[in-house]
Order: structure tokens, then C-alpha cells, then sequence
């Protein structure tokens, strides 16, 4: 039996607390999965709208025309 200050004892313990504070933890299988996957659609959706205002800064502040690149162009003048 392992003493009770052993660093075995004391991560068991903060699995059991970390476990009953955070219900998502307790989650399994398909429970993760779909979550996963919607974290993943959520990054998507922010990402292609951070695209799509970067594109759009360009254009308004450099005239890049759409499909063009800032890095492409031989001046900013």
C-alpha cells in the first residue's frame, strides 16, 4: 500500500476532484467526438471570416483586387 505522500496518492486524488468538478470529463465515445467536431466547425467558420475580412482590409486599404495577393504586388504606392 502506497503512503500517503507519494505522488502516486496525490495524482489518484486530483483525477477524482479534476473528474467530479468537470461533468465533460466524465463524457465518452461519441460524446467526445461530437464535441470535437464542433470545435472544429466553430474554428472553420471563424477562420473563413477572419479570411474574408483580411481580403477585404486589403482591398480598402492597399486596392488588392479580389483573388489578388499583398505580398504579389511590387508597391504599396
Amino acid at each position: 500500500m502506497p503512503a500517503i505522500n507519494e505522488p502516486q496518492v496525490y495524482a489518484r486524488r486530483l483525477r477524482a476532484v479534476l473528474i467530479n468538478s468537470i461533468p465533460v470529463l466524465e463524457a465518452r465515445g461519441i460524446v467526445i467526438v461530437l464535441m470535437a467536431g464542433m470545435v472544429g466547425m466553430i474554428a472553420g467558420a471563424l477562420v473563413t471570416g477572419m479570411s474574408a475580412l483580411v481580403q477585404a482590409m486589403h482591398f480598402l486599404l492597399f486596392d488588392v483586387q479580389p483573388g489578388g495577393r499583398l505580398s504579389a504586388m511590387f508597391s504599396l504606392a
